[in-house]
């Protein structure tokens, strides 16, 4: 397994020479996020024999997915409820995965009580928690909250910058920023909606 791709595009001769020498016994994974689908180095990639590519879902795709899978588990959920376990796991879809699996044992409907009893949040959901509370001026469920993150493991510096990326798509939101002022300021349309 390649993680990191477009950190070492540079070295694409030393890459392709490095999955020459791989025997057909072995798989190679190379985990392409963030690398252009217009360098040398992707396009070189896509050229080998059995190369696939396994792009990511988009949040509707995502969700979609998340209903699917857990309808073949055995349970419900809604849309709503599929949302907010995306939310809650972030971009983690090993992880997601396994959430699936715990939350859908139980069978029936997966609800609001089961996905916060059983599934920890991100730092990504519990951080917007967290400036929702402050927004609402609900100090003491704040402090908790701030408190749940410090146990997670997170950092000052951590909370900060994700606590400052949120209040900017927040502020980008608010003020209607179309299409390309979100590009210039590094936020994906979607993270806005």
């Amino acid at each position: 397994v390649i993680f990191n791709l477009d950190a070492i595009k540079g070295e694409t001769d030393a890459i392709l020479k490095l999955l020459g020498s791989v025997p057909d016994s072995t798989v190679a994974v190379l985990d392409g996020r963030g690398l252009d689908r217009r360098s040398r180095l992707f396009k070189d990639l896509a050229k080998l024999s059995g190369a696939k590519a396994y792009p990511g879902l988009n949040p509707s795709e995502r969700i979609a997915w998340i209903i699917t899978e857990v309808k073949r588990q055995g349970a419900t959920i809604s849309r709503a409820q599929a949302e907010k376990l995306a939310r809650r796991v972030g971009n983690n879809d090993w992880r997601l995965a396994m959430e699936i699996e715990k939350l859908a044992v139980l069978g029936g409907e997966i609800d609001d009580a089961r996905i916060e009893s059983l599934v920890t949040a991100s730092l990504d959901d519990t951080v917007f928690d967290l400036i929702r509370l402050i927004r609402e001026g609900q100090t003491a469920a704040a402090l908790l909250t701030y408190d749940h993150l410090m146990a997670q493991g997170a950092s000052d510096q951590q909370l900060i910058a994700t606590m400052q990326w949120q209040y900017r798509v927040l502020a980008l939101v608010v003020s209607r920023a179309n299409d390309d002022e979100l590009a210039a300021s590094g936020v994906k349309p979607y993270a806005a909606q």
